[in-house]
């Protein structure tokens, strides 16, 4: 199913999907890929959309993203342990275009770098 979604093998190896098994991995580039088609499917994948927090308003992203451009939107997933931080999902962009996005930080200085999560779901928003 991931290769008919274009997801390459060996891009996303899942073990338990909890996304804590030390032998999942996963490249952003296959999140990108998947959260893509899913958007493509229209209203079917309203339902997951919809599970996703929106910047600036719920969830784990109450706080984060308050200064998105007017019209623009962020549909997105965050993700935090000690040494990681990422986002993935849906940023509409002032302009009305859609993008799927995945970035994921993977260093013992991880918690440092959502500033630079946070910067470029503000520039996809602001110039997308």
């Amino acid at each position: 199913w991931l290769l008919s979604q274009g997801v390459a093998a060996g891009d996303l190896d899942i073990d338990n999907g909890s996304g804590l098994a030390i032998t999942e991995r996963g490249k952003p580039q296959a999140f990108t890929r998947l959260l893509a088609a899913t958007w493509q499917r229209g209203a079917s994948a309203k339902p997951f959309i919809d599970s996703l927090p929106l910047a600036g308003i719920d969830g784990t992203l109450s706080h984060r993203l308050h200064d998105l451009p007017a019209g623009s939107r962020a549909w997105l997933k965050t993700g935090s342990l000690s040494q990681a931080r990422g986002l993935a999902g849906y940023v509409q962009a002032k302009s009305g275009r859609v993008y799927a996005v995945a970035a994921l930080l993977n260093h013992p200085n991880a918690p440092r770098g959502e500033f630079a999560l946070d910067t470029l779901i503000r520039y996809l928003a602001q110039h997308g």
